[in-house]
């Protein structure tokens, strides 16, 4: 679970008078990291990336597939607790 963290200029721990808090940077997740969350495996998505690798076309089938978990993606956003949440 991602909590709110208050911002700290120096990148430092500093304290108030509850606890102890940390600036952490968070970063989306992207497409890839998205299908994990989702239960696809590495090896599963390494058969994808031939077919990238070897410029050659995808199956319709799974080009379908893709193409609606890539609009899942872009409503649900790449936002770990959102991604979360929806998985």
């Amino acid at each position: 679970m991602l909590g709110l963290v208050r911002n700290n200029e120096n990148n430092q721990n500093f304290s108030n008078s509850i606890e102890y808090e940390q600036k952490v940077k968070l970063y989306s997740l992207d497409f890839e990291e998205f299908l994990w969350a989702l239960g696809y495996s590495k090896e599963s998505l390494n058969v994808l990336r031939e077919y990238f690798d070897n410029n050659a076309p995808v199956p319709s089938g799974l080009n379908e597939t893709l193409e609606s978990l890539f609009l899942e993606y872009m409503v649900v956003g790449g936002m770990p607790e959102a991604v979360t949440n929806y998985v």
